[in-house]
């Protein structure tokens, strides 16, 4: 007799964590002992983001359960009701779906929700990117929360892999199996640089760097709409280049992201170029042809390195990151901002770069994951895994 397949919902709220989703969920579908449960939430349901659920079913993909959770407004108190809504909405589509096993990527609020609403519906979760640290945004605490509600987790590096430990989870439930983004199949799927540049309206020529900017909403004393307007003006003022700015995601103070982007669309229309999202696709195809990337988000950290591009990261959102020697830290200010570009556009360091090691694994990630959901035992039980204190408590 045909055994039933198992039914493995993915959860997706955002372009980035799509992005990174999409060959494991295409995987999912090919297997014929799997059935792909798709659950969208977040900005993929609001036009000021892109509407990018568009995306998701362009590529394919059945939208099995859709839960619209953004509030308009982008204060502290909208965010929280934002989840509020989010959790009612998603409660009824798991109680519809029924999944065995869900998959929750990442940091966000949004999957937040959904790891809280599967964990008290009694349904079991696989984390994927947990133990990883950003002290700047207030993603790191809702990382390691999932982490604590999750059965399962697949990490993206060994130092990753010890940390989920620490909190209490035990060794035979972790595995590391690389950096999801970094899946050999996903780094192939690039465009010509003909395409990419023909999109973005530039010149065969033009030469370009990529930006993508988000408000460091644990970091009180940094102020977010300064430190993207100092890195706008350093990238105006010391290069020639043409700048392509990606949207900020849907966080607390995005807004004043927002207005910035038009404000400087309209004041540099001969170098500025604002793509509310590129896709998956166009944003690794700029990655590769860009000159350096530049922002706050951790694909500079992750993605970017696996082309043997150059990142600058500013401020602090990121702090506590694992990184290669291919990102350079600068502080907020223009003058900071100003000397890590002349640093990244230097040839030696761009020679350099070219032969350093990969950090975060490399492989057939989603082809593991796959073959790991095949062998386990659903269900939600665990026990708290101690480790030996080294220190005094």
């Amino acid at each position: 007799m045909k055994k039933t397949p198992k039914k493995i919902g993915v959860f997706t709220g955002t372009r980035a964590d799509y992005g990174l989703l999409r060959l494991l969920m295409q995987e999912i579908v090919d297997d014929q002992e799997l059935e792909l449960i798709l659950f969208a939430s977040g900005s993929h349901l609001s036009m000021q983001f892109g509407y990018t659920i568009n995306a998701i079913t362009a590529d394919g993909f059945v939208v099995n359960e859709s839960v619209d959770m953004l509030l308009s407004n982008d204060t502290r108190s909208a965010t929280v009701k934002s989840l509020g809504l989010g959790l009612l909405g998603f409660a009824d589509a798991l109680e519809r779906q029924k999944p065995d096993l869900v998959i929750v990527l990442g940091d966000r609020y949004e999957a937040l929700g959904f790891a809280q609403a599967s964990s008290l519906m009694g349904v079991p979760i696989m984390h994927l990117h947990g133990g990883e640290i950003s002290e700047g945004a207030s993603d790191d605490a809702m990382r390691h929360a999932i982490t604590k509600l999750s059965t399962w987790h697949v990490v993206s590096a060994e130092e990753h892999r010890r940390r989920v430990v620490q909190l209490g989870e035990s060794p035979n439930r972790v595995f590391n199996f690389g950096a999801l983004g970094l899946d050999e199949n996903r780094l192939k799927d690039v465009l010509s640089r003909n395409d990419l540049m023909q999109f973005l309206g530039l010149d065969a020529e033009d030469q370009f760097a990529l930006i993508t900017y988000h408000p460091a909403t644990a970091v009180p004393n940094e102020d977010y709409k300064s430190s993207f307007n100092n890195l706008i003006k350093a990238l105006l003022s010391s290069t020639r280049l043409k700048l392509v700015v990606t949207y900020p995601n849907a966080d607390a103070n995005s807004q004043a992201i927002f207005e910035d982007i038009t404000y400087y669309r309209h004041t540099h229309q001969d170098r500025f170029i604002a793509v509310t999202s590129l896709g998956e696709q166009r944003y690794l195809t700029a990655v590769k042809y860009s000159k350096f990337v530049i922002g706050n988000s951790s694909s500079g950290l992750i993605e970017v390195p696996a082309f043997q591009v150059p990142t600058i990261n500013i401020g602090e959102r990121q702090k506590g990151r694992l990184k290669g020697n291919s990102v350079i830290d600068c502080g907020v200010s223009q003058k900071e901002i100003e000397a890590a570009i002349k640093e990244v556009e230097d040839d030696n360091f761009r020679s350099r770069i070219k032969s350093l090691p990969e950090v975060f694994g490399s492989g057939k990630v989603c082809h593991r994951i796959v073959s790991l959901i095949k062998t386990l035992d659903i269900n939600t039980r665990k026990s708290f895994y101690d480790i030996e204190l080294k220190d005094n408590l």
